[in-house]
């Protein structure tokens, strides 16, 4: 393989088990995946549809289950990178998928724009929600108790599942170590801050020594993230501009680490027409190639060494 293919990890696979609870972290294309082992075994989130079979392998290596008695599929929400492979796995397996009702609803409708498919060439097979996930309400899985925390704000549905037992939390794209997933107010509207704002006062009230968040390592200073999280918030009415610049950024992230090998002349198109506001191409472009977030070749572009990394 060339270096520069994306398939190439920079980083060998960081696959660890948490006082019980397995944590298979993949980066930025895909989501990472929270494996239950015990009598009916679970995962939490599933990862964007190219890396389901990689997705198999680890989760039976970590967990020691064979995919095949994969009971249940719980997700933190139903963005492709985080949903992706849930309909290969119902394929798969015998494994009931549940997430949040207002997820459910997404899916039932299956309207590619509110499900964030449309605009930077996502991809995510159709696949079905079985039971709900209540907020407020609990769930074993894995024999651990989990509270169901609402966490809307990145995702229409976002969850937050938090072992209180263990003071640990699993918060997919509400908090990151630096941040959360980003805001899509165009689509989502204003209101979204707010909503934003609300989620991250209700985990502050949390006792947590560690949190799994959706993308990169697993982290234990839960309070400093929360501030963190905060002032990148305030960037999005103090500094909305920039804000929509690094919501570009992370956008064409995705892109490019779904679609590498494509031509220039595609990422060029992408760019004029992208949900957020992009500028003159050429010198965005020039941009991101000398900060390694892309990389060219023979008139093709390729993800770059920064985008490989896990956090």
């Amino acid at each position: 393989m060339r270096r520069d293919d994306p398939t190439t990890a920079s980083e060998p696979p960081s696959d660890r088990v948490y006082d019980g609870v397995g944590v298979i972290a993949r980066g930025w294309l895909h989501s990472n995946t929270v494996v239950l082992p015990g009598p009916a075994p679970a995962i939490i989130d599933t990862g964007y549809v190219t890396g389901v079979e990689e997705l198999i392998d680890r989760v039976e290596a970590l967990g020691g289950f064979p995919i095949a008695s994969l009971a249940t599929v719980l997700l933190t929400h139903v963005h492709s990178d985080h949903a992706g492979g849930c309909a290969e796995l119902q394929r798969r397996a015998p494994a009931r998928t549940w997430a949040h009702p207002d997820c459910a609803a997404l899916v039932r409708d299956w309207d590619p724009r509110r499900l964030w498919l449309e605009g930077m060439g996502q991809r995510m097979p159709r696949f079905r929600i079985d039971d709900a996930l209540t907020p407020g309400e609990r769930v074993t899985a894995g024999g651990i108790e989990w509270e169901l925390i609402d966490a809307p704000g990145h995702a229409v549905g976002g969850l937050c599942f938090y072992a209180r037992a263990r003071k640990l939390l699993i918060s997919g794209d509400a908090l990151w170590r630096d941040g959360f997933g980003i805001l899509n107010i165009p689509l989502e509207g204003p209101e979204t801050i707010a909503l934003t704002r609300r989620t991250l006062d209700v985990l502050s009230t949390l006792d947590v020594e560690l949190v799994i968040p959706g993308h990169g390592r697993p982290f234990r200073d839960f309070q400093a993230a929360i501030a963190r999280a905060r002032r990148r918030l305030a960037d999005y009415v103090e500094a909305p501009e920039q804000t929509a610049r690094r919501n570009l950024r992370a956008s064409l992230a995705f892109w490019l680490l779904a679609n590498p090998g494509v031509p220039r002349a595609a990422l060029e198109r992408l760019l004029r027409d992208a949900p957020f506001p992009a500028g003159p191409v050429a010198p965005l472009i020039a941009a991101l190639t000398s900060s390694g977030v892309l990389v060219e070749r023979d008139d093709r572009v390729y993800p770059g060494a920064r985008l490989r990394r896990l956090d």
